[in-house]
């Protein structure tokens, strides 16, 4: 399909560059965008996963502690305790704070619900301990380590899902890759082939033209040449190059013709 014949060559050319600029860009958008999000989830996993760990760290030596204190009523590890307890009541504060309402968000409530229920056994425990109440405080310590071992299994799940997490965004970015690759070979493609279709549309009419004026140097003053309307240029051009072909056959003609006139002149007098 040929551009009207009004469009100027600077325009097409400025056409097209726009056009390769806005193609570039909005891959290299959507190459940003895609990687963006990747690093949001992976910053968002590694977090979470940060979190949970210091946590549980806590969890755990808040477990020995609480096992010490059962075992030899030391002042040093019930003020070890209470000092674990608050730190996992703030870790439990700050998981709770960045919720959110996924697969993952919903387990991580569950986590800290938990964390937070054995909080409050392993404390009634040991008020039941410091209250010598036998019967309570043996039965605390045993919800404790049953709390304890329910948080265990919960952190294992989790682990095993963030490592299915992790291999999926390595799946992702593998993928992503792949695509970028694509659309740059298309880019590339598209570019070539716009860069060699346009560099035709300017050479060809010329060419033609060139061929044309062949043509009348050989002699062929008959040749006719069209009207081209590849753009505004070439169009001038052709039609200037039309009335430039038909001036010289009109000269070459009335100089035939004169030359006609003279020899029957010449012969006329010989004659006579």
């Amino acid at each position: 399909m040929r551009l009207p014949s009004s469009i100027r060559y600077q325009t097409k050319l400025v056409a097209f560059l726009l056009l390769s600029i806005g193609i570039t860009m909005l891959a290299g958008l959507y190459s940003y965008l895609s990687i963006q999000n990747l690093m949001d989830d992976s910053v968002e996993t590694f977090q979470k996963n940060y979190q949970l760990a210091n946590a549980y760290r806590e969890v755990e030596l808040m477990q020995k502690e609480f096992e010490t204190y059962f075992s030899t009523s030391s002042s040093d590890s019930l003020v070890a305790f209470y000092n674990h307890s608050a730190a996992v009541g703030s870790n439990i504060e700050e998981l709770r704070k960045t919720v959110t309402y996924t697969e993952r968000g919903i387990h991580v409530k569950n986590i800290s619900n938990m964390m937070d229920h054995y909080l409050q056994c392993a404390d009634d425990a040991v008020r039941a301990k410091r209250g010598r109440m036998v019967d309570n405080y043996t039965q605390g310590y045993a919800d404790t380590v049953k709390e304890n071992r329910y948080i265990e299994k919960m952190m294992s799940t989790d682990l095993i899902g963030s490592a299915e997490r992790y291999a999926e965004i390595s799946r992702n970015v593998g993928q992503i890759t792949m695509f970028n690759n694509l659309l740059i070979a298309a880019v590339a493609i598209f570019m070539t082939v716009a860069i060699g279709f346009f560099s035709a549309e300017m050479t060809r009419p010329l060419s033609q033209l060139a061929s044309y004026a062949q043509e009348i140097s050989g002699g062929n003053f008959d040749v006719q040449i069209p009207e081209n309307h590849t753009s505004r240029e070439v169009s001038v051009l052709y039609r200037t190059f039309r009335l430039m072909a038909a001036n010289i056959k009109e000269h070459v003609e009335e100089l035939r013709q004169k030359q006609r006139i003279e020899s029957a002149l010449s012969e006329q007098k010989v004659n006579n």
